[in-house]
């Protein structure tokens, strides 16, 4: 006699159940065994890149505090102000320009000294509204601006603003730091 047509799918439901469960058991299984022999092989590798003298910590080496011996007190002195100017940003800017009129030049009076590294632009910014009134554009070490225009024709009196020098690196002219400086523009008629 034959079984009934409902019988023989769930009999292949139950087949088709147990294949997935001896094949995701299976898949564990070598999932498992691949990470412990990982495992194995990094403890037993070789470590190649090891310390070849000393420690890495303060105090376990051979160095010694202090400059190199025999170095004169010049020499010590040459290495210290190379550091110092290095890390050095220095400029002048006149904080309270007078301009004639809000058409006329102005006496910002800036300088980018030359014992400086670091070319800068100036960039002004009137407070109250956060308008740019002057860019200089790139000024290098021993070069200046004595007086300019501004972009925007400011009415007669006094005007809070901000300069903001920004250094750039000489060599790849990235954005090195930036300083900012409080201004008065006085503006006569």
């Amino acid at each position: 006699m034959r079984k009934p047509f409902t019988q023989e799918i769930s009999s292949a439901n139950e087949r088709e159940e147990r294949e997935k469960g001896t094949f995701i058991v299976s898949l564990i299984i070598i999932l498992v065994t691949t990470i412990m022999l990982c495992i194995l092989w990094t403890l037993q590798a070789p470590i190649s890149n090891s310390i070849i003298s000393g420690d890495i910590f303060p105090g376990g080496g051979s160095a010694e505090n202090g400059h190199l011996p025999n170095m004169t007190k010049e020499e010590i002195q040459q290495q210290m102000q190379r550091e110092a100017d290095i890390s050095k940003f220095s400029f002048k800017i006149n904080s309270r320009p007078v301009f004639n009129s809000g058409s006329d030049a102005g006496t910002l009076r800036i300088e980018n000294p030359n014992h400086n590294l670091y070319p800068f632009v100036v960039k002004i910014f009137l407070d109250e509204t956060g308008e740019e009134l002057y860019n200089s554009g790139g000024i290098l070490p021993n070069q200046h601006i004595s007086t300019a225009k501004l972009s925007v024709d400011l009415p007669k009196g006094h005007h809070k603003a901000t300069a903001y020098i920004r250094a750039y690196d000489p060599e790849t002219n990235m954005y090195a730091g930036q300083s900012a400086v409080e201004l008065t523009l006085v503006v006569n008629n």
